[in-house]
């Protein structure tokens, strides 16, 4: 798989991701959806102060 002019390329200190160009505009939409819901997640968490409610509630860590 090669990289082509207009890929997304996101690198941190767990790795590299390439995002074709094609295919950018539908993964920013599900990174700012799960980031939304992670915000959910730990506003929960921090107001009941229940590690075990937020992760239940939400399904997910």
């Amino acid at each position: 798989m090669g990289i082509r002019p207009q890929d997304l390329i996101v690198a941190d200190g767990d790795g590299v991701v390439r995002v074709p160009r094609e295919l950018v505009d539908d993964v920013l939409r599900s990174a700012l959806e799960i980031e939304e819901r992670e915000r959910e997640q730990t506003r929960y968490i921090l107001e009941s102060g229940s590690l075990r409610d937020g992760l239940a509630k939400h399904n997910r860590i």
